[in-house]
């Protein structure tokens, strides 16, 4: 079946789908990371430390921050 479609629509547009799906795949995570992370925070911080509250954008950025700094750390 997969040989099929190969012929009929070319190897290259099912690279191509392949490279959507993860790049989409990442993306979902990442959104979804950055969506914990800004929950998490927002519930916990201002309370517990009378600190501010982020916004979701600051909570992706937050969550890629620490995603970068565990895998530089979790090297040495």
């Amino acid at each position: 079946m997969i040989e099929d479609i190969a012929k009929l629509m070319g190897v290259g547009v099912l690279i191509l789908a392949g490279v959507f799906a993860v790049v989409a795949g990442v993306a979902g995570l990442v959104a979804l990371s950055g969506l914990i992370v800004w929950a998490l925070w927002n519930a916990l911080v201002p309370a517990i430390f009378d600190g501010p509250s982020i916004t979701y954008v600051q909570g992706v950025l937050v969550s890629v921050a620490l995603s970068v700094l565990g895998s530089v750390l979790g090297r040495r």
